[in-house]
């Protein structure tokens, strides 16, 4: 089914459109400014010999430098290229064999799957939010690729969010490309997200906390007071920040930061978004929630510095690699971590309790004797002669 738009959207001649294939075609600029014009230039000149060395390089330099890829155009050529390296693109897009609609509602997965796919309407240009039949074929195609993907490693385990990352890579590649460059990724920049518990996930984000510590003190002890935790960045992370964000171009433009990066590029970009918004968290209670929503709603502010993050991320991982930090953020982590008490002092409570009860009752019963002498004696010979009574009554009648 062809589509024909082609819609201005909110950073003046930024435009999205549809071809033949229903693939999302966006020239999504950045800056129009001459540094783009001269980008273009260069990207328009590596594109000419993508398969060597000096190439690769170049547009690495230029996804990390401003404005990264400048346009979708430039993306759908140098995003598989960095991913794949020099394979074959028409080759891949051709062995690519749909799944049948009876294979995808068989798969374990598919029900989870689908329901965080329904929910990704927003993740879409606003142009075709309202073309039904646009949309539907874009979700059920995000599916299929999905599934397909897990079905390539029993060890990959779906996640919520892997659909954020994929849906982004679709509006560019289309189905086929998706799935080759997804392929590589999960056994790359995702692999840890894709384990089958998320215990990996929270260790590399406990090294924002090693960066903080090292950099900011005061906000670190402010954190770690309010026992903030790592959950506020895990949506960042884990989605490559494309859940969060409201700004498609920027979305698209971090992706390009990311494909040419270390796979925990993401983890230093998100404290170096906690350091600068250090005076605002200081400010506010300094308690979890509070932090929490300050954090969340700070992403979409118009006027955070994204090209002065992400160079400060970059500056901070260079700082302070992983493997530097990762002992300290470990000893973090184990710290933060909410203590179970000792089986042995778990015991011990239990019998002083039981001793105290015994305790409470014995004073009861002693006070209850000596303030009514009489009416104990009694009630304790009535208590005699009845044992009596029926023991002889059991007696004779045996």
């Amino acid at each position: 089914m062809t589509v024909s738009s082609e819609v201005n959207k909110c950073n003046g001649d930024d435009r999205v459109t549809h071809n033949e294939d229903g693939e999302l075609l966006n020239d999504l600029t950045v800056d129009t400014g001459t540094e783009s014009t001269e980008k273009r230039a260069l990207l328009d000149k590596l594109g000419g010999e993508i398969d060597s060395i000096e190439v690769k390089e170049g547009v690495t330099r230029c996804c990390c430098s401003c404005g990264g890829l400048v346009e979708n155009r430039f993306r759908e050529k140098f995003w598989p290229f960095l991913i794949l390296g020099d394979s074959d693109k028409e080759a891949l897009t051709k062995d690519y064999e749909s799944l049948t609609k009876e294979e995808i509602e068989r798969h374990k997965d598919y029900y989870q799957v689908y329901v965080d796919v329904s929910r990704s309407l927003k993740r879409f240009p606003p142009s075709i939010q309202t073309e039904g039949s646009v949309v539907e074929k874009y979700m059920d195609d995000l599916i299929e690729v999905i599934l397909k993907i897990l079905d390539t490693d029993t060890e990959l385990h779906y996640y919520q969010g892997f659909h954020d990352v994929l849906v982004t890579f679709l509006m560019v590649l289309g189905k086929e490309l998706t799935f080759a460059v997804a392929c590589k990724l999960v056994q790359s920049h995702l692999r840890v997200f894709m384990s089958k518990t998320m215990k990996e996930t929270n260790d590399v984000l406990y090294l924002m906390y090693a960066v903080f510590e090292k950099e900011d003190k005061k906000l670190f002890d402010y954190l770690m007071s309010a026992e903030l935790g790592t959950i506020f960045a895990l949506p960042w992370v884990i989605t490559w920040f494309s859940h969060s964000l409201n700004d498609l171009p920027l979305v698209l433009r971090l992706f390009d930061l990311f494909i040419a990066s270390d796979h925990l590029l993401p983890v230093y970009l998100s404290a170096a978004v906690v350091l600068h918004m250090r005076d605002s968290v200081l400010d506010c209670e300094c308690e979890m929630p509070m932090i929490h929503k300050l954090l969340g709603d700070s992403i979409n502010d118009p006027q955070m510095p994204w090209s002065k993050l992400i160079d400060s991320s970059m500056h901070l991982m260079q700082t302070y690699p992983p493997q530097k930090i990762a002992k300290r953020a470990k000893l973090i982590q184990d710290i933060s971590a909410p203590k179970p008490r000792a089986r042995h002092q778990q015991q011990k409570n239990s019998g002083s309790t039981l001793v105290s009860k015994y305790h409470s009752v014995f004073n009861f019963v002693f006070s209850f004797v000596r303030e009514r002498p009489l009416f104990t004696v009694a009630v304790a010979t009535s208590l005699v002669l009845a044992y009596f009574f029926n023991y002889y009554r059991f007696k004779s009648g045996s």
